[in-house]
């Protein structure tokens, strides 16, 4: 149990220094991770096993076979992203360890809400415009926000004495999102709340007339919050033009360099040093990513990364469905059409964390959600570790 605390504090401690753009940020996320893991190790007597290790352990570790192979253009920065793509599988693992069972689940979702809420509150006071909360990128903060909320929307649905602080934590997590100005990030939470509402009534937890009154109470809760928070922003960019212009056109350079590194890609972390060379226009600033993580991946790593990346996303979305803490999950990928929310270092791990823990996940009343889980929650094979 202590181990839970621990890894629920790592993946805090590397969101809330995820606001300094040097090196030592992401070096901190990066070593909780393997100190954590390292005492896992040592203290572990089984191992709960899961066939996903197979196509997380291939993503995490591709950067270190296109080094092995000399296929990245860039062997410096493809090094310096397999560090942060092997922390995930690392905390994928240790997630589907430590976060199996119901009462280490609770408590290890319970940190992430309490922590991700009072983060959020810095977004309410910025001290800087540029900053959003603790992290640097408006989007990169709102992905952990849709990561967080679902929790708040599960224990609130599911938990009636905690319903009414559950929805204060998602009316302050919205309320943030819409002070950071992420278009993206509102228009996901609202799609959270309706899929959980939706979710919980199919299962006849919550009758019909009651979840009609609960969605219209959240619709004005929300609205209220949005009015709090400050809508100016967010509104303006709900009315740009052609919001998508830009984005389009990274895309369809990015997509150019899928076509010339299409089976090993350039290397991971590649993207900013390739891009120049198929650049169509220049917008006077400088470009850091393509603004679409699926095709960036496909650049980087090729169709058998993206491959790998499309397989675990559809393994995880019936748990998370069902869960409703793990709709995050999913979203944020949705979330990975129009920008790239999980390569911040914190992000990235917090998502991967919630995918172990989703790996493990079985539905009470219909056994196993995951593709690959044995017949029955009972027959969760386990493995002993030979010392």
């Amino acid at each position: 149990m202590k181990l839970v605390h621990a890894l629920a504090a790592v993946l805090l401690l590397g969101m809330a220094v995820a606001w300094s753009p040097r090196y030592w940020s992401t070096a901190v996320a990066i070593a909780g991770i393997c100190v954590v893991t390292t005492l896992w190790a040592a203290t572990a007597r089984k191992i709960e096993r899961s066939r996903l290790w197979l196509p997380v352990g291939l993503i995490s570790g591709w950067g270190a076979l296109q080094l092995a192979t000399h296929t990245s253009v860039a062997p410096w920065q493809t090094m310096r992203a397999t560090l942060s793509w092997l922390a995930c599988g690392l905390s994928f693992f240790l997630a589907s360890q430590l976060a199996v069972r119901g009462k280490q689940r609770r408590v290890f979702l319970w940190w992430l809400l309490c922590g991700g809420a009072a983060l959020s509150m810095a977004v309410l006071f910025p001290a800087d415009a540029a900053i959003a909360g603790t992290f640097l990128y408006k989007n990169h903060f709102a992905a952990m926000v849709e990561m967080v909320a679902p929790i708040a929307l599960w224990r609130g649905l599911t938990i009636p004495r905690h319903r009414a602080a559950s929805a204060a934590a998602f009316a302050i997590l919205f309320a943030a999102v819409v002070a950071s100005a992420s278009r993206m990030g509102v228009v996901l939470l609202v799609a959270e709340l309706f899929i959980a509402i939706a979710v919980v009534c199919g299962r006849g937890g919550l009758p019909w007339r009651t979840a009609v009154s609960l969605t219209a109470i959240s619709v004005v809760v929300l609205a209220a919050a949005s009015w709090i928070a400050g809508p100016a922003r967010i509104l303006e960019h709900f009315h740009e033009k052609n919001p998508w212009a830009i984005r389009a056109q990274l895309l369809e350079s990015t997509l150019r360099m899928s076509g010339r590194h299409l089976w090993l890609g350039s290397g991971m972390g590649t993207w900013r040093t390739v891009y120049p060379a198929y650049a169509t226009f220049d917008a006077g600033l400088i470009a850091n990513e393509a603004h679409n993580d699926w095709a960036e991946w496909t650049a980087e790593g090729g169709l058998p990364f993206l491959s790998m990346m499309a397989f675990l996303v559809i393994c995880l979305a019936r748990p998370a469905v069902q869960s409703i803490w793990g709709l995050g999950v999913l979203m944020v990928m949705v979330h990975s059409l129009v920008d790239y929310p999980i390569r911040d270092p914190a992000t990235g791990l917090l998502w991967f964390s919630l995918a172990g823990a989703l790996s493990q996940f079985r539905h009470k009343s219909n056994g196993p959600t995951t593709l690959f889980a044995p017949a029955r929650a009972s027959e969760t094979r386990q493995t002993r570790i030979v010392r």
